[in-house]
Parts: structure tokens; sequence; C-alpha cells
């Protein structure tokens, strides 16, 4: 069962759910979907944080327990079954896209998602289960008030909060590569952030690691599933995207701020990355922001 083809509304029909948009989706309690024995796919960065009991769940083949006072993150994509679970096992959970993510621009996001990936399960001690607790509390409390016209804003920014939080009990400024590939990832994720308004070739970040383009792109297709021009035309959306909402530039400026030519040039990769124009893209972004949606 692919569970990345139920949309949001979909996700609205079930009880216990609350959702802004097919971006950011919590479910109160324990979903249905996880209390069936099936095999299943998430579309979306799963956040589960235990409230009671405990479960045992299969995560591309390799089997975790996780009991009251854990967190625990499933990636995209992986494979997930669930094989048993105590009478009272309660969660509440966070799925977020992982554009979603992308856009909040966290430092350390790859090191966050590689950590994750090798091990989903963070076990809270102390005071750091009642953090996690209160920031998924008021996300929902938030949800719930649909007539706030803030509520979107408030959301990313708890979220936000809560992803600073994660990266700082995984200590991610001292995570370690376990592989080359992972090292080669890293390293080029981090000169992307410091020259991507200036660089868009993937020959300018190999050559800066005395690497070939081809092996970079490798590595980076290795560990994040997405080619190294994808993650550079990523990283321009985002923050193309970010300039045109806050809207005290020009979209020309916005060109040559993020490296391009001319707008002409900016204007053709932003269509064809996003099916619109800049110009279009702002003026919807402009009607769902007077609308409360942004």
């Amino acid at each position: 069962m692919d569970i990345s083809r139920l949309s949001a509304s979909r996700y609205r029909n079930m009880a216990g759910t609350l959702c802004i948009n097919d971006d950011v989706i919590m479910l109160e309690k324990t979903h249905s979907l996880f209390n069936r024995n099936i095999t299943f796919q998430l579309n979306h960065v799963c956040a589960a944080l235990i409230r009671k009991g405990s479960a045992d769940f299969l995560v591309d083949g390799t089997e975790y327990h996780v009991k009251k006072n854990d967190l625990f993150v499933i990636i995209q994509q992986q494979e997930v079954r669930k094989i048993n679970q105590s009478d009272d096992f309660e969660a509440h959970v966070l799925l977020m896209s992982r554009e979603y993510i992308d856009a909040l621009n966290i430092p350390n996001a790859v090191q966050l998602f590689l950590r994750v990936q090798r091990d989903p399960i963070i076990h809270l001690k102390g005071a750091d289960f009642g953090v996690y607790l209160n920031c998924f509390n008021m996300i929902i409390s938030t949800l719930h008030h649909t007539n706030n016209p803030f509520q979107e804003q408030i959301v990313r920014h708890l979220i936000k909060a809560y992803m600073y939080r994660l990266a700082y009990n995984l200590r991610l400024n001292n995570y370690t590569p376990q592989s080359r590939e992972e090292d080669v990832c890293l390293q080029f994720i981090r000169l992307l952030e410091q020259y991507y308004k200036e660089q868009h070739a993937v020959c300018f970040y190999a050559k800066k690691m005395n690497l070939t383009a081809r092996y970079v792109s490798s590595c980076v297709k290795t560990i994040t599933s997405k080619t190294a021009i994808a993650t550079i035309n990523e990283m321009l959306l985002q923050h193309a995207q970010q300039a045109l909402k806050e809207r005290n530039k020009t979209i020309s400026e916005i060109s040559y701020e993020l490296g391009f030519t001319n707008p002409s040039v900016f204007g053709k990769f932003f269509r064809t990355h996003m099916q619109i124009g800049p110009r279009e893209w702002r003026e919807n972004n402009r009607e769902s922001s007077a609308n409360g949606i942004i």
C-alpha cells in the first residue's frame, strides 16, 4: 500500500487528523493506518512521538522497538510495517513533506536526515520529552484554530523550533560521516549553501573538492536520492520563492541576486520547474496570503 497517494483531503476525512495542506499533516493519536498489519510507504517525513505503551516496526526490513518517551522518525519512501503494539500504545504523528522541510532552511538538515535514516529512534530523557510534547501540542492547538489568519506561519515556526531542538539533541554539529559518499555529499551541501547564488554548475563544486563532477553527482544521488543538479535547482527555487513572497524586490533584482544572467533566463528556469512564471506565482501567492492561507 502506497500511502503517499493519500492527500490532505483524504486525511481530513479520518478521525483525529489535522491538516493545513499536503505539506503538514498531524495525527493527534495513533492513526488507523498505523494500526494495520500492512506494509506502506509515506511521501512525507514522519515523526511519531510515543506517548504511551510500545510497538515494534519494520523499516526497510530492519526491526525497531519503540516505547514511551521515544521519538520515531521515518524518512519518506521507506517501507514500514507494524509488527505488534501494546494495548495502550499511543502517539502524536507529524507528517511533513520533504519540500516543506527543505524550505525551512535548517542548518545541518542533511546530517539530520542521514542520522535518522541510520537510526530512526531518539530516546528522549528528562525534560526533553516534555519539550517535544509541548511543541506537538502547540501545533495541534494551532491547527484546531482554522480561523486564525496566521495559522500557517505559527505552525511553520513551531516546526522550525522542533527541528532545531532535534538537531541539538542529536549533536549534529559533531556529526561524523559514516562513508566516503556521506562525506562528499556533506561537503557538496556546505559549499552549495555558500556559493548557490553565484555558481549553478556541479563542476564548480566538484573542482572545489578536487573531484570529478560525475563522482560528486554519484555520491549525492546515493545519499539523498536526488541528483546534484536537482539539489542545486531546489536550493535556487526555495530562495526564489522566499524572495517572491517577501515582495520587497523586483523580479529583475531577484534574478540577478540568484546569479542568473538576466530576468528572462530566471523566468525560463522558474517556469520549467514550477510550471508557472515568477510573476504569476507571486500574484497567486498574494491572493493566498490575503485569504490567510499562505
